[in-house]
């Protein structure tokens, strides 16, 4: 088997091996809603076409992938995503404003792709023409609404706008996308020479350590990709780019907060007689609230040695360059 980020053979043994079951509950336990969980073990191991599937780690780039190494389709991804919403608000939205963004004081044309329900499209300025793609026809169509021009694939924003953009932007997406290869070289297509891609995605060595130390995986086939910056970098020059270095968020005892409240979705996942299990499983919302921070708490306390490596920054931004003719 060979690495797909850097393509160097991989010979460690598997850090991960996953079963349908494992990969549904983890979003979805039982006894929070048994139909949902059916529906998303079903989906898993159609994905997979078995009932089991494993994570490997390149000891070369640092690059960890699921194996089979392909990502969720629109069906699982419509099933995870009816308990979801999308952040307002990112760290890297900003970064790419004042790193990205300020290179063309006069603003031009932006595409993000995956963009969601364009929050980050939404917070620019009337100079910057906005485009996104979006796999959801309800979500395109919502966003042309408010001004978006939607592409349903970056596939199709070749075909139709080629060389147009001076920035592409992908917020927490790569990480879903098998075969990102393809993906990089549409970006590359559609931006102008000298445009820059700004790309942010999960930290590998955070999420491997949020998973020691909380027990909460970082699961497949949702993030089928396990991004570090190395991996990153190779991927790019791949596809044409010229990377800049990574920029790790900063850390919090915020974030060391929510990725230790991790620890009861985990229980509840992994343990269908524990309490965490039980709790997902009260009707009323408001107790089920109640008691599920209850036992959060008592997690929390648990986990207090373990707060300062929950602490750091858990994705990274990385800036990528086409370059422009030279002469």
């Amino acid at each position: 088997m060979n690495c797909p980020a850097c393509r160097a053979e991989v010979e460690s043994r598997p850090l991960h091996r996953y079963s349908t079951s494992q990969a549904a509950a983890h979003f979805c336990p039982p006894s929070r809603d048994a139909d949902r969980f059916a529906r998303l073990q079903a989906a898993v191991r159609r994905i997979w076409n078995a009932d089991a599937a494993e994570v490997f780690v390149c000891q070369g780039c640092g690059f960890g992938f699921g194996w089979p190494h392909v990502g969720g389709d629109e069906e699982y991804y419509s099933i995870l995503h009816e308990q979801a919403g999308y952040p307002s608000d990112r760290w890297e939205y900003r970064l790419t404003n004042s790193k990205v963004l300020s290179r063309w004081p006069a603003g031009g044309a932006i595409l993000d792709v995956g963009t969601g329900d364009g929050s980050f499209l939404k917070r620019l300025g009337p100079a910057w023409t906005r485009h996104a793609t979006e796999g959801s026809d309800t979500t395109r169509e919502r966003l042309r609404r408010e001004g978006i021009r939607c592409f349903g694939s970056t596939t199709d924003a070749v075909a139709e706008a080629a060389g147009t953009f001076q920035a592409v932007t992908m917020f927490q997406v790569l990480e879903h996308v098998a075969a990102f290869d393809d993906l990089l070289a549409d970006c590359r297509s559609l931006l102008r020479p000298g445009g820059v891609i700004a790309i942010s995605v999960p930290l590998a060595q955070a999420m491997f350590d949020q998973e020691r130390l909380t027990g909460c995986q970082d699961m497949i086939p949702n993030h089928i990709n396990k991004w570090s910056p190395e991996a990153l970098a190779v991927v790019l020059r791949r596809a044409g780019f010229e990377p800049e270095p990574a920029i790790v968020e900063p850390g919090s005892v915020r974030e060391g907060l929510y990725r230790a409240s991790l620890m009861t979705r985990a229980q509840a996942a992994s343990s269908p007689g524990s309490l965490a299990s039980r709790a997902y499983g009260i009707r009323s919302r408001p107790a089920r609230i109640a008691v599920l921070a209850a036992l959060s708490g008592g997690n929390l306390l648990a986990s207090l040695p373990s707060l300062p490596a929950l602490m750091t920054g858990s994705s990274f931004l990385m800036i990528g360059h086409k370059p422009a003719p030279t002469g």
